[in-house]
């Protein structure tokens, strides 16, 4: 076959084999690119470094093959950077993530991806009013009927600019165009219990569930509605099968929940120390309380 008829054929199984997630057959049609294609080095190593990062090889070894596609830096493949913020984001670097986006976003500005990974980043570090300008430039740029989770992150973000009305409306936005979000209907149903109705809280909650199980927050959140409702019996029960899962995820996820909810409860107590027109000042003052409770409850497993 000839040589280069032979090389697209490699790419055509190899990007088959990636779509099939079939990674261990592709990495090994790589190893073989790799030795016909010496000038596509950069692209080679960054697919190879995504397909460790998908087969949860060890974060080291994808930082190897990530940091080489940024050494055989190539001017017509600029993904390196993308791919590799994407890593650092993945495994809890988000500072330097950050860092590596906005260097990708000065050669790739348009770029839907590096938008929207860079506006999740601003949304991890409560960089919010960054956050709302990224998120507002993707919307503006690309529809957003096809949502992927996008009103939901930006729902999050008006919440913590105390902007509560947006928030609620981008959380039915996000529901409108896809109902099967069981994110959306977790923070509609944690909105609805600082609104103090209980009812439609949960049945949010259980929605959320019936999509998506095994989502320790959901039943968490739970929870805590029925804290608030002073039913601590049925509350520790749902608590305690959201616990079970919670348990046994990996730790960048355990970390995550724990963040979310020492990071609500000291949003909830600065905006009751605020001053501000405090339109949720009494039901924030009883979350706090379950907050800590759950917090403490969940820290158990430290133990």
């Amino acid at each position: 076959m000839d040589t280069k008829l032979e090389i697209q054929f490699l790419q055509t199984q190899t990007e088959n084999l990636i779509s099939q997630s079939n990674f261990s057959l592709a990495s090994l049609k790589l190893k073989r690119m790799l030795k016909h294609q010496p000038k596509k080095r950069a692209q080679i190593y960054d697919w190879s470094g995504m397909l460790s990062l998908d087969q949860n090889e060890p974060p080291h070894k994808t930082l190897q093959k990530c940091k080489k596609a940024l050494i055989f830096d190539e001017p017509d493949y600029p993904y390196a950077s993308l791919h590799f913020s994407s890593f650092l984001y993945c495994v809890d670097k988000i500072q330097e993530a950050r860092i590596e986006m906005k260097k990708f976003l000065q050669n790739q500005p348009e770029s839907h991806d590096g938008l929207r990974l860079l506006a999740k980043i601003n949304l991890d570090l409560g960089l919010y009013e960054e956050a709302d300008k990224v998120y507002s430039e993707v919307l503006a740029k690309y529809s957003g009927d096809d949502d992927d989770g996008i009103y939901t992150e930006w729902a999050c973000v008006h919440y913590f600019l105390e902007d509560f009305d947006r928030s609620k409306k981008l959380l039915l936005k996000a529901i409108e165009i896809s109902g099967k979000d069981p994110e959306a209907h977790r923070q509609l149903g944690y909105f609805l219990l600082a609104e103090e109705k209980y009812k439609e809280a949960i049945d949010c909650f259980k929605k959320s569930i019936e999509i998506e199980p095994l989502e320790p927050m959901t039943w968490i959140n739970w929870s805590l509605a029925l804290i608030l409702q002073n039913e601590e019996d049925e509350a520790m029960v749902i608590f305690n099968k959201g616990f079970e899962i919670y348990i046994n995820k990996k730790d960048p996820r355990k970390k995550m929940i724990l963040k979310m909810l020492n990071d609500d409860l000291e949003f909830k107590k600065k905006y009751i120390d605020s001053g501000k027109v405090q339109e949720m000042k009494t039901s924030f003052k009883a979350h706090i309380k379950g907050l800590k409770k759950i917090i403490s409850l969940l820290k158990q497993d430290d133990l």
